[in-house]
């Protein structure tokens, strides 16, 4: 399914095509090689920047399951973008999503998947810290020194969720993990039911198997920051519902509260999530609905005012993290080269479709594609993201991914396929290539 536009000539379209990719391609050289004479003077923690990865050729029975899995992915998906009901597209577009980061990331084999949560560094260390709620929650910040690498990085939430699974007998790496994908499973659909309200069904449908085989899945099989993604992005979504649709005022309110909470609660698991807000105030901006969107704004700040009752104070718990960063892995990695190599890494899981869509982009999905844009770019010039974006700007690339279905706008069924490819087979040669960190 291909969305229609007024399509620019043949000739203009592919040397435009061209140059986004070659300016891409350089991109990555340039910030390998800076990053290379770099690490004489720095110690980046990067083996292969700008990724947080090493070099390591792998190519086996499972690279070829995971081919075959891509390829019936993109023969079939736009078929089922089509012409399947619009629940089941949705279906479809969450199994798929989770059926190709397995694939992908199992290529080098099934414990790559949850085997980074099982780091030195990560949070499942300090489960049992949190094993008393409102303890935990009371002294985060007194006790932050104590706490592993990845939770003084993020505030308490996710510990509490992994804390959760634990108490229900689903605890250790790889429930954490099954639990990440899934989410970020949910999360795919509910961008897609973002964009039917924002630019129509159409379009919606148009972006499903990109949103699917989207190069992301390299890090959502192996990051806690795909459970960001997924809850943020079920919770803008359901904002941008309350904001567009025409609704009993009831129900209009309960999905600006709902997404409120659910924004509030993503914050609590990230600091970076507050940038999530742009996106249905961008749409806002367009309905007009100022009144809701400040309802979800409250109800999000109601989430951390509740855990300021409790004990946590998320604005000391930011300077925290700040702190410990810029005296830490910050200071190591000059701000300079972090502004371009963390638009390099972005562009690695957003794939080249979606780099040529971002160029082709029209009508009112721009409320949403852009939004997500300056929330990254803002997310840049904070210096508080240095390197390690290709996991830790997973909730924001969700949002831009839909462009990609732009790539081949008004070209035809076969030309959209062709860039569907493209995507999944860059996805499989960055997996060959490199053994990523996540």
């Amino acid at each position: 399914m291909t969305v229609r536009l007024d399509s620019a000539p043949t000739t203009r379209r592919s040397l435009t095509a061209g140059i986004v990719l070659g300016a891409s391609a350089l991109l990555l050289v340039v910030t390998n090689a800076w990053g290379e004479r770099l690490r004489d003077s720095y110690d980046l923690k990067l083996r292969y920047p700008p990724l947080y990865a090493r070099p390591e050729l792998h190519f086996g029975v499972a690279t070829i399951a995971a081919f075959l899995v891509g390829a019936a992915l993109v023969a079939t998906l736009p078929k089922i973008a089509e012409r399947a009901k619009w629940n089941v597209a949705l279906a479809v577009a969450g199994l798929g999503s989770i059926l190709w980061t397995v694939a992908l990331n199992a290529t080098r084999g099934l414990s790559m998947l949850w085997s980074p949560l099982e780091t030195r560094h990560d949070s499942l260390n300090d489960v049992a810290a949190a094993h008393d709620p409102f303890a935990f929650l009371r002294d985060f910040n007194a006790n932050f020194d104590s706490f592993t690498t990845h939770t003084r990085g993020h505030p308490p939430g996710f510990v509490f969720v992994l804390s959760m699974l634990d108490r229900i007998g689903l605890g250790g790496a790889r429930p954490a993990t099954f639990v990440c994908i899934v989410v970020a499973g949910v999360g795919v659909a509910s961008v897609m039911v973002a964009v039917k309200d924002v630019a129509g069904e159409a379009t919606a449908r148009a972006t499903l198997p990109f949103l699917v085989l989207a190069p992301a899945a390299l890090t959502i099989g192996t990051s806690a920051d795909a459970f960001f993604a997924g809850i943020g992005a079920v919770a803008v979504a359901c904002i941008v519902r309350a904001v567009t649709r025409t609704r009993t005022r009831t129900r209009t309110r309960g999905l600006a509260i709902a997404g409120g909470i659910g924004l509030g609660l993503t914050m609590m698991c990230t600091y970076g999530a507050s940038l999530l807000a742009l996106i249905p105030a961008a749409v806002a901006t367009r309905t007009r609905r100022f009144a809701l969107l400040g309802l979800a704004a409250g109800s999000a700040l109601g989430v951390l005012a509740l855990a300021y009752v409790a004990g946590f104070d998320y604005l000391d718990g930011l300077r925290l993290t700040r702190t410990e960063y810029y005296a830490g892995v910050a200071a190591e990695r000059p701000y300079s080269y972090a502004l371009v190599a963390n638009i390099a890494a972005l562009a690695v899981i957003l794939g080249p479709a979606t780099l040529v869509g971002l160029t082709r982009t029209r009508g009112p999905i721009v409320h949403l594609v852009g939004a997500a844009v300056v929330a990254v770019t803002l997310a840049n010039l904070s210096g508080l993201s240095r390197l390690e974006v290709e996991r830790i700007w997973l909730p924001f690339a969700l949002w831009i991914l839909p462009a990609a279905a732009y790539a081949g706008a008004g070209a035809g069924a076969t030309m959209t396929r062709r860039w569907l490819l493209a995507q999944m087979v860059w996805a499989l040669a960055v997996q060959v290539a490199v053994r990523t960190g996540w």
